[in-house]
């Protein structure tokens, strides 16, 4: 039996593909774009975003601290508390003032401390004499600073100190033809420069008179000639009266029509010897002992000495076969190499490097 249903048609429903997961592509995470405006001007709308990146402004991130206008810091004022009584301090009248001293003061102090007497040299003794007997003398001739005195196998030392007892124990001993010798004090020392780049030819009554219109009293002046060839060198050797401005002649540049140099002389490197006694260690100046001559070694002045040239010399010192001043004596060589390592032990203590300037 046929049906009366009407007929429809079969359809085939297609069939959904397969998705594998290599062909899977993955959707990137949406763009957040943050610190972003929009201009809502005009005619688009917030939600349209086509067409509009020209629109879009990017605002800078502020990294840094907030700066704040200088209008609106407060000032770091420090409260007073209207509270505290303060009372006035009793004791006010009788507290110590910390008051500055005035300039003229501290410069006359540091003056009047310059101006101190130094020590006087020592005076050194060859002779034999009764120790207290010289003493009880010595006592009557010194005022109330005293006096020291220190024995030692080539003497005795005596040590004074103020120039008025230095002065009459030294006029005492030459009185009494007592064998010493002393040193130069300081206060008589003469301050010696060296001025460079002067002609050799230059007066020195014009150096003086010129240094005395700058203030300077000068009491010697020397032209220096080469050592060994005895030619004049454009170089005087000044000596300058004590005074505490001597240090200010550094200061001048100019000299007789001259473009000068003035410099502190260099050390000396040889230990002094006596033309009187022919010893080292002082100067004639300061020598009483017995005169010894040079060329011949007898007890009498250089100057007064008779030996002719032909006769052969001896020494003073060690009695050989040379003058005096023979800087080969080898007792010369032992006491200037003795002299040296003194030098040295002095500067481990005080001036470093000094035997290196020694050689």
């Amino acid at each position: 039996m046929k049906s009366n249903r009407p007929s429809t048609p079969i359809t085939k429903i297609p069939k959904s593909p397969i998705i594998k997961k290599s062909t899977i592509k993955t959707v990137p995470p949406p763009l957040i774009i943050s610190n972003t405006l929009m201009d809502q001007t005009g005619d688009s709308s917030p939600t349209d975003l086509s067409g509009n990146e020209s629109d879009w402004k990017t605002v800078p991130t502020n990294s840094t601290k907030r700066n704040r206008s200088p209008n609106h810091t407060s000032p770091n004022t420090k409260k007073t508390d209207t509270n505290i009584f303060i009372s006035a301090n009793r004791f006010t009248p009788i507290a110590p003032t910390n008051e500055v001293q005035p300039m003229e003061t501290v410069e006359t102090q540091s003056l009047n401390n310059d101006n101190k007497t130094s020590k006087p040299p020592p005076i050194f003794i060859q002779e034999q004499i009764n120790y207290n007997n010289f003493c009880q003398k010595i006592n009557e001739l010194t005022d109330t600073s005293g006096f020291d005195c220190k024995s030692s196998t080539k003497g005795l030392k005596l040590q004074t100190y103020s120039p008025d007892s230095y002065r009459s124990v030294i006029k005492y001993l030459k009185n009494n033809n007592v064998s010493f010798h002393s040193y130069q004090s300081k206060e008589e020392k003469p301050y010696r420069v060296v001025i460079r780049n002067m002609h050799h030819s230059t007066d020195t009554s014009f150096i003086k008179q010129e240094l005395l219109n700058k203030g300077f009293v000068t009491r010697n002046i020397m032209p220096v000639t080469h050592k060994s060839t005895n030619t004049p060198l454009p170089i005087f050797f000044v000596d300058i009266e004590p005074s505490p401005t001597n240090s200010e002649i550094f200061k001048l540049t100019s000299l007789c029509y001259t473009k000068i140099k003035v410099e502190i002389p260099h050390p000396k490197k040889v230990i002094p010897q006596c033309h009187r006694c022919q010893t080292y260690g002082h100067t004639r100046g300061y020598c009483n002992h017995s005169p010894r001559c040079v060329r011949c070694g007898e007890h009498h002045e250089s100057t007064t000495c008779t030996k002719d040239r032909s006769s052969p010399a001896k020494c003073a010192l060690c009695g050989g076969n040379h003058p005096a001043n023979f800087r080969g004596c080898h007792l010369t060589r032992i006491l200037k190499k003795d002299n040296y390592r003194t030098l040295q032990r002095i500067s481990r203590i005080k001036v470093p490097n000094l035997a290196n300037h020694l050689e």
